[in-house]
């Protein structure tokens, strides 16, 4: 404020562990004969504003990687990579192939060393189609499920074997699932 200018800056605040935006604008106060001798300063919350720039700006992300490719694995790939720099620390996409078997299409991680550690997991331990849940489920039923975080007793529920589940813990608990059919 030493220039005399006004200005407006974005400012990122924590309050009440969470993370507040707020846009700032200061100006200085000057006495009669114009010598600074203060600030006036206002702020505003555009918290849910900057969130749903963020939103819109993944969405329209999303549709230019969804229409960039012919090849649907590498679309599918694309939008996994997508949403792990946006949205999650995982993404997995399988989905049915015209000969109705399930496959692993897409998998990204923000430690690409563990992407190469679940797929030799997941290649040792193949999916069960008859599990009562995740995957296999979703794709009978249609029925989406989320997990915010992936609970032992679905990994046990899903007759998981007891190496796998401790495979699974290695490379960081899934902190949401979501499940949806891709047809």
């Amino acid at each position: 404020l030493s220039s005399g200018k006004t200005i407006s800056t974005e400012e990122n605040i924590a309050l009440d562990s969470q993370l507040k935006i707020y846009l700032s604008t200061k100006t200085p106060y000057r006495n009669e004969k114009g010598e600074i001798i203060g600030l006036i300063g206002i702020s505003r919350d555009i918290t849910e504003r900057k969130k749903e720039e963020r939103r819109y700006a993944f969405l329209a992300q999303a549709s230019e990687v969804l229409s960039f490719s012919l090849d649907s694995e590498t679309r599918l790939q694309s939008l996994a990579d997508l949403i792990v720099g946006h949205l999650a620390d995982w993404c997995v996409i399988d989905a049915r192939g015209d000969d109705g078997v399930i496959r692993r299409v897409a998998i990204a991680h923000k430690d690409s060393a563990k992407v190469k550690f679940a797929e030799a997991i997941w290649k040792r331990y193949p999916l069960d189609t008859e599990a009562t849940n995740g995957v296999p489920k979703v794709m009978r039923t249609g029925e989406p499920e989320l997990y915010e975080v992936m609970p032992e007793e679905v990994l046990r529920r899903g007759n998981v074997r007891r190496r796998y589940t401790q495979l699974i813990g290695e490379l960081g608990r899934l902190a949401a699932e979501g499940l949806i059919t891709l047809h």
